[in-house]
């Protein structure tokens, strides 16, 4: 039987959003592709627009169900993810929490990083 722990984990991520952010008028998907401006389309866990008079807010989130920390390098790699599919935000949210290095990347270029466990 496969391991699904890790799809349970982001079926609760966009569940978590959707009731966070139920006084919005918003979309909340769940393991999308959305194509960049390369052309080259992007899986993403969870994908949040908040819909408001001036503007719209675009979130991807990146869920990470791993028995280890997140590393500098996956955050490096969200980071290119929201700029090639035009978000305003990217989220990393994980399960066994983030490397210094990691950290200090992601302040440094307003992500937020989020641990929670499940």
């Amino acid at each position: 039987m496969p391991n699904t722990k890790w799809k349970a984990f982001e079926e609760l991520v966009k569940k978590i959003y959707d009731i966070f952010l139920s006084d919005y008028e918003k979309n909340v998907k769940h393991d999308i592709k959305i194509k960049g401006k390369s052309g080259l389309e992007h899986q993403v866990d969870v994908f949040v627009e908040i819909f408001m008079p001036v503007l719209t807010i675009k979130d991807i989130i990146d869920c990470k169900h791993w028995n280890s920390k997140v590393k500098k390098s996956d955050v490096k790699e969200i980071y290119t993810t929201r700029d090639e599919v035009n978000a305003n935000r990217a989220t990393i949210i994980s399960r066994k929490g983030f490397q210094s290095g990691a950290i200090q990347f992601a302040k440094f270029n307003g992500f937020n990083l989020y641990k929670i466990l499940k």
